[in-house]
Formats: C-alpha cells, structure tokens, sequence
C-alpha cells in the first residue's frame, strides 16, 4: 500500500467513515464530528481535536478531486478506444466547459479551506487567551450564553443549570433572556426543572419585560412558576397584553389577593373582550377589591344583563348587587 493510500485509510478512520465512501458520507461525518469538538462549542481544549478532523476532511475532499479527474479520464480513454471519435466541434466543446469547471473547483476549495484555517488559527488564540486569563470552563460557558448561536447556548445552559447557586449565574441567564427571549428550550427547563426562589427575580424580571414576545408554551410554564410568589402582580401586569387570550386568562387567574387592580388601560382593554374565560376571573378581580372604579359599571351591568354565558352573567351581577346598582 502507498502512502498515499495509508493517508487516506487514516483520514477515513479518522472521521469514522469506512473505506469507498462517498464525498456525500465523508462531509456528513465531518460536519457531526465538527459540532461536537468544534472550540466554540466545546471550548478551546477541543482545538486540537477539531484541527485533526479538519485536516483529514481537507485531505480528503482533495484527493476525492484528484481521484475523480483521474476517473474521469480513464473512462473517457476507454470510451475513445471502444467507440468511434466524435466530431471535433463537440470535443473541443467538452475542453472549453471542463477548463471553466475545474478553476470554479479550485477556487471553491481554496476558500474552504482558508476559512477552516483561519476558525483553527482563532480557536487557538481563544486557548491561548483563556490560559492567559486563567479562565475556567464555567466562566467560559457563562459568556457562551450571549452567543448568537443556540446550540451554543444550549449547551452552555446546560453546563449552568447546576451552578445556579454561583456568583454571576442568574444575572448571566438574566442577561440571555434579555437578548435572546425566543429561547425556548433554556426557557422551559428553568419553569419545568427549577423551584422559583426569590434569588431568581432577576431571571423573572428579564421574563416579564419581554412578556408579548414569548411563546403561547413558554408565557405558560412561566405563569405556574410564579405562582407561589407573592410579589407576582408586577409581573402579572406584563401578560394582560400577550396576544395569546389563554395567557391572559392565566394571568389573571393568577392574580393575588388584596393587590389591587389591573391598571385603567388593561381593565378598559379586557371588559371590551367576550370570551368567558378572561372575563371571569377578571370579575371575580373586580367583586373582592373595593376601589373599583365608577367608569366600569355600565359595562359591568351590560355584562350581567346579556352576556351569552351564565357564569359572566352571575359574577357580573354579584357586583352590582353589591354596589347597590340594581
């Protein structure tokens, strides 16, 4: 065996494909290899690694090239010698469109390749930076946090999640929510995965102020786990206005006792809408709290006169019976 031939076994062993594959299986195998040791996800102790599988893959699709010209010419010779030649007009055609593909090859690996060694060449001045700062994997993973990719995000979160209880560790979740709040999955782990305790305001304040961004699932999960906190109101408030009417509903089902009102504009906004759910327990809101303001009575008695559902009509009416507006 040439040695060639032994530097391609060892690439193909080195990407974990077998001998014959295709170009097609050689890539797939470096970009899954690439998302697990690539530095900026797994840090730059991975640099190395990820230098390794890039040279075999760069090797590789090389010599794929180089193998495949060559091919194309043996089956070219053998089809000159087993069939009549073709006229010249269409062979002289056949050079011109193979010399304008070849250069478009070179020029695609060329830059290929000055971009996999340029992320190589900042995976090691990272490590290098890191070991110079004396940066540990956790302090690392807490900025990952804010990066614009979310599978790096995620992983960083994952990492964290243990490490609640460490200095910076809310605030740096705090900081992501605010800059990325579509992040559903770090999301929904802390509301599913994490008991609410007043050191994870921070993280609910961040939550409340981007409310009518969040998803349906994640505004959801983020109301039951507030449900126990007693200053949940401020938070409350944030949701009345979420394009969701599940959601509002929830909020203000979810609303504490002796807190005082919705404010004037979420109240006009929410006795103009007709769907039970939001306009019950917004009414029982109004029925236990005593500043309720004059202005909501008409609406109030036209609720308890025609509304199509019999529980608005009875909690509607219990409000006026009580402010003696018979």
């Amino acid at each position: 065996m040439t040695d060639i031939s032994l530097q391609i076994e060892e690439s193909l062993a080195i990407l974990g494909v077998a001998s014959g594959a295709s170009m097609k299986e050689i890539r797939s195998a470096f970009r899954r290899l690439a998302r697990t040791c690539h530095p900026d996800i797994a840090g730059p102790q991975t640099a190395a690694e990820f230098e390794k599988i890039t040279a075999a893959y760069l090797f590789l699709k090389k010599k794929g090239t180089t193998l495949t010209r060559k091919e194309t010419k043996i089956t070219k010779d053998r089809y000159t010698r087993t069939k009549p030649k073709r006229e010249g007009f269409r062979k002289a055609q056949s050079q011109r469109t193979e010399k304008k593909a070849n250069p478009e090859k070179i020029r695609h690996l060329l830059t290929e390749k000055i971009i996999v060694e340029a992320e190589i060449k900042m995976a090691r001045l990272m490590e290098k930076v890191a070991e110079k700062q004396g940066e540990s994997d956790f302090y690392r993973s807490q900025k990952r946090l804010l990066s614009s990719h979310p599978e790096v995000r995620s992983l960083a979160a994952s990492l964290l999640f243990n490490h609640l209880d460490e200095k910076g560790v809310v605030d740096s979740f705090a900081e992501m929510i605010q800059a990325y709040p579509e992040d559903e999955y770090v999301l929904q782990y802390i509301f599913d995965g994490i008991y609410f305790q007043n050191r994870f305001i921070p993280i609910a304040e961040a939550v409340a102020a981007k409310a009518s961004q969040l998803t349906e699932k994640v505004a959801l999960s983020f109301l039951r786990w507030i449900a126990r906190f007693d200053k949940r109101k401020i938070y409350l408030e944030r949701f009345l206005s979420h394009p969701s009417e599940d959601v509002v509903a929830k909020a203000l089902t979810r609303w504490p006792h002796g807190k005082g009102l919705p404010d004037d504009l979420s109240l006009i906004r929410l006795l103009k809408k007709d769907k039970e759910e939001i306009l019950v327990p917004l009414l029982q809101i109004l029925r236990r709290e005593e500043n309720v303001p004059s202005w909501t009575m008409t609406k109030i008695k036209l609720l308890a006169q025609s509304h199509s559902a019999a529980s608005v009509r009875v909690w509607a009416g219990s409000i006026v019976r009580n402010k003696n507006l018979v």
